[in-house]
């Protein structure tokens, strides 16, 4: 019967992907990991931009609003990019 459906051409394979969920949820903590990544990567250079940004209300004699924000967003980015390498590093072991 295989021999004839394979002599016809007539022979299908079916086969699912991520059938497992451990698979699904390996897939999806990487994809969660590099969500979290990308907003660290975007909150640090983000905050490039507000610490060397010379426009805004001054806060103190040597600190503008903008750039009190800009600290405030690299610090936020510097944690959630150490979370992330703490997973990666935790989840290798």
């Amino acid at each position: 019967m295989l021999n004839e459906k394979i002599e016809n051409g007539n022979l299908q394979v079916n086969v699912r992907q991520f059938a497992s969920p451990t698979d699904r949820g390996f897939l999806t903590g990487l994809v969660h990991e590099g969500i979290i990544a990308g907003i660290s990567i975007a909150a640090i250079l983000g905050s490039i931009l507000l610490m060397v940004a010379e426009s805004g209300p001054m806060l103190a004699q040597n600190l503008r609003l903008y750039q009190f924000f800009g600290y405030t967003l690299a610090l936020g980015g510097f944690i959630f990019g150490l979370r992330s390498l703490v997973r990666i590093l935790i989840t290798r072991k």
